[in-house]
């Protein structure tokens, strides 16, 4: 990503978050953020399905 001139440190944030993800850390879903919004949660897939039609 670097050498395609993005900063070294979005590099280094997103190289984080695709190591945190595969090394599982986002696959328990607590509930919270449906607490929060106070309805149930959307795939991205769902969100963009009004969009992409």
């Amino acid at each position: 990503m670097v050498a395609k001139s993005v900063a070294r440190h979005v590099a280094e944030f997103i190289k984080g978050w695709v190591l945190a993800i595969e090394g599982g850390e986002f696959e328990h879903q607590s509930g919270d953020l449906e607490r929060l919004l106070g309805r149930k949660t959307k795939t991205f897939r769902k969100l963009m399905e009004p969009t992409l039609v």
